[in-house]
């Protein structure tokens, strides 16, 4: 319905959600600072691992391929635009 209206979908996700691969879950054998990606037909879920131990697990309709940044943290590029566009739903929220 959203792809239908032009309307694409960014956000966090919880690790308890059933849909989720497992591989995106495993943090333990994983180093720190690097993605894991998964796809759908319409959707692109992201594991980046910002400090050993945990991970941020991120679920996008408007993504399609597997950028990283070129800073030093090499940050997903969904991960990126989650960060830029939050502070504007925030202040729509106020």
């Amino acid at each position: 319905e959203l792809l239908k209206r032009k309307v694409a979908l960014l956000g966090t996700i919880r690790r308890n959600k059933p849909e989720l691969p497992s591989k995106l879950l495993q943090v333990r054998q994983r180093a720190a600072l690097s993605s894991l990606f998964g796809f759908t037909k319409n959707t692109t879920a992201v594991s980046y691992i910002p400090k050993r131990g945990r991970n941020v697990l991120l679920l996008s309709s408007k993504h399609r391929d597997p950028a990283v940044t070129e800073e030093e943290k090499r940050k997903p590029v969904i991960i990126a635009d989650y960060n830029h566009c939050k502070g504007a739903v925030d202040n729509l929220d106020k």
